[in-house]
C-alpha cells in the first residue's frame, strides 16, 4: 500500500496496520522471511486474512513497506538536516558542525530502532543494506565528483561506516554511542579532508 494512502487512514485502520507491522517484526526475529506466512501474521495480530490483504499484497510487500518506513525515518531527518530533532543533545560547537549533528541523529535513530535495523540489515535480499550505503554516500558527496580517487575513497568510507553500524547493532548497541559517533565522524572528515 502506498505511503500517501497510509497518511489518510482512520485511527482504527492505523492501529490495525501498526498491529500487522508489529506482529510481523516480532515474528521476523525468530523466523526467516521466506518461512513466514500471512496466517502467522494474522494469528499474531488477531486479524483475518482478508484484513491483511486490505493492507498488503503479500509478505514481501509488508517487508518492503517496513523497510521503506525505517529508511525514510532515518534519512528524512538526517538528509534534511532537521536540527530541531537533535539539537538538545549537542554543544554549540557540535551544532556548528552540521555533519557531526547529522551523524548524531542517524545513530540515535538506529539505536531507537536497533532490533528492526538488525533485521533489515541481515535480511536475505540485502536491498536495505545497499540503500543504506547509497544514502550514506549521498550525505557525504559534496558536488559533482569527477575525481576517481575521491569517489573510491567515499565508497571505502561508506563500507566502513556500514561495517561499524552492523557491528554496533549486532552487539545490541552495547558499545558507547559517543564512540560510534566519533569513529564515523572521524572517517567522514578524513575522507573528505574537512
Amino acid at each position: 500500500m502506498e505511503n500517501s494512502n497510509k497518511n489518510n487512514m482512520s485511527a482504527t485502520r492505523r492501529r490495525t496496520d501498526k498491529a500487522i507491522r508489529t506482529s510481523f517484526v516480532e515474528i521476523l526475529q525468530n523466523k526467516p522471511l521466506d518461512k513466514i506466512t500471512v496466517q502467522d501474521i494474522c494469528n499474531a495480530a488477531e486479524i483475518n486474512r482478508a484484513t491483511f490483504y486490505r493492507y498488503y499484497v503479500d509478505i514481501y510487500d509488508l517487508f518492503d513497506t517496513i523497510s521503506q518506513m525505517f529508511f525514510d525515518k532515518l534519512f528524512t531527518d538526517v538528509v534534511a538536516g532537521r536540527k530541531e530533532n537533535y539539537e538538545k543533545h549537542l554543544s554549540d560547537e557540535q551544532l556548528n558542525n552540521d555533519m557531526y549533528a547529522r551523524i548524531c541523529r542517524a545513530v540515535d535513530v538506529i539505536e531507537e530502532e536497533k532490533d528492526l535495523c538488525f533485521l533489515l540489515i541481515n535480511s536475505s535480499n540485502h536491498i536495505f543494506a545497499m540503500k543504506l550505503v547509497h544514502a550514506i554516500e549521498q550525505i557525504t558527496i559534496t558536488e559533482n565528483i569527477s575525481d576517481d580517487n575521491l569517489r573510491l575513497n567515499l565508497r571505502f568510507m561508506c563500507g566502513g561506516i556500514f561495517s561499524v553500524i552492523i557491528d554496533w547493532v549486532s552487539n545490541n548497541c552495547k558499545d558507547d554511542k559517543d564512540l560510534i559517533i566519533n569513529v564515523i565522524n572521524r572517517g567522514v572528515h578524513q575522507t573528505l579532508n574537512l
